[in-house]
């Protein structure tokens, strides 16, 4: 009997500090957002040159323990050429921009080079027009369904966007008409399904969210959902390769959705070096 009671003695000690880790992994994946790198390599870049993009992605105006301030303080440490953000600034309940307007203006002070695509939110919740007419106030370039050749010091890009796919304002052909495949070229899209319109000209890399990783991830299994997509989704986060040797690359975003929940998926920003 006291052996009894000293084995579910100890499995309830082990099952209440898995309890206590997966809260505090849960509270630090929430609460503070990380950098990411990752680093691509093309043929279009002349060698010994490179660009830096910094994509934000999904900050579902986002508030907790000062997340402007720790976005801010990753733009200054990335160091980036440009600033893409790629759709789901705010969420569909927001209210008021002035928590959003507040972040693109500490982040335009560091690096006023910023691009804009809308998500499902900003269209979900009435405010896209009201948003991109205040960030194109603020400087920031909206992208939505038009390109354009972005210099950097060390060489150009082409970089398309388009508006969100799933609310039915993407123009895809007007995102891409003119644009020089000889040019490295990045499209924009809040939606990773978008990679299923492309048809004869696919961009070298296309940055999307909407995702959020799925949010809550599982050891050994990944995503359990994410929008749009059955359960254990093909296309969660990360790096995917595409026909024609083109790049997919998913940010599993700032903030939450629906739960404001994440687990083993902490909350992110990536800087993506094209090389």
């Amino acid at each position: 009997m006291k052996n009894a009671n000293k084995i579910f003695n100890n499995i309830r000690i082990i099952l209440l500090i898995l309890f206590i880790i997966g809260i505090s992994n849960a509270v630090v994946d929430v609460c503070f957002t990380k950098l990411e790198k990752v680093t691509i390599f093309s043929n279009k870049i002349a060698a010994g040159k490179s660009v830096k993009l910094l994509q934000i992605s999904d900050v579902h105006n986002k508030r907790s323990v000062n997340s402007n301030k720790q976005l801010q303080q990753l733009v200054k440490r990335a160091q980036p050429d440009i600033v893409v953000i790629t759709g789901d600034l705010i969420d569909d309940n927001t209210k008021s921009l002035q928590n959003v307007y507040e972040l693109v203006e500490a982040i335009a002070a560091i690096n006023p080079r910023i691009y804009f695509v809308t998500g499902n939110h900003e269209w979900r919740g009435g405010l896209a027009g009201e948003l991109k007419k205040g960030l194109a106030a603020r400087g920031v370039v909206v992208m939505d369904n038009q390109n354009a050749i972005v210099n950097t010091t060390n060489s150009s890009i082409n970089l398309c966007g388009v508006a969100d796919w799933t609310s039915g304002e993407m123009d895809l052909n007007s995102a891409l008409q003119g644009v020089d495949d000889k040019i490295y070229t990045v499209m924009l899209a809040h939606d990773p399904w978008i990679i299923y319109d492309y048809e004869d000209f696919v961009p070298d890399l296309t940055l999307s969210g909407h995702t959020h990783g799925g949010q809550v991830r599982l050891p050994f299994v990944g995503a359990v959902v994410a929008p749009g997509q059955k359960l254990f989704p093909d296309l969660d986060k990360g790096l995917y390769n595409m026909k024609q040797n083109k790049l997919l690359y998913i940010d599993s975003g700032v903030g939450t959705s629906v739960f404001p929940i994440r687990f083993l998926n902490r909350s992110q920003v990536t800087l993506i070096t094209i090389e």
